[in-house]
């Protein structure tokens, strides 16, 4: 499907639909300059894989905008593949760079992993959490303990 001038999706053959990208391609780069068309890829990619679309987008677009979305971005998932472009399209256009963008998505995805810390904390009872269990193992066994009359403290020699 392809969008005639009206702006409606009409039915379109493969080679048209190509066509019609590689031409809005080649207007935003005639229009905004080369660097104005960028590249995604995803941590599925092989090296061979993301090498070849470096080398498309260098050669083929003339573009050095390539970007990657893998660790914290890639574990968007599905959301992060429709999202991603979305969002940093519109940086981009707003802004003419990508790193504000980038910058939503790690303030994005580190309140995420805190909030997923809270709520596994919460799950488990807050008084159970790493640092309450961490006093108690550095606090020295009382004397009248079973467990320290039960663990002689031996002495070696050579």
């Amino acid at each position: 499907m392809v969008r005639n001038l009206a702006g409606q999706l009409e039915p379109a053959s493969w080679d048209e639909a190509v066509g019609q990208t590689a031409a809005a391609f080649r207007a935003t780069a005639r229009e905004s300059g080369p660097d104005a068309v960028g590249v995604f890829g995803g941590g599925s990619l092989t090296n061979e894989k993301a090498y070849l679309l470096g080398k498309f987008a260098r050669v083929a677009l003339g573009t050095s905008q390539i970007g990657t979305a893998t660790g914290m971005v890639g574990a968007l998932g599905g959301v992060g593949g429709f999202l991603l472009p979305l969002l940093l399209g519109g940086v981009h256009q707003g802004t003419g760079s990508f790193a504000p963008g980038f910058l939503v998505l790690a303030l994005a995805a580190t309140t995420a992993f805190g909030l997923l810390r809270l709520l596994v904390a919460t799950r488990q009872g807050w008084a159970a959490s790493w640092r309450v269990r961490a006093a108690a193992r550095s606090a020295p066994a009382p004397a009248d303990s079973p467990v320290s009359a039960a663990v002689p403290v031996q002495k070696f020699s050579r």
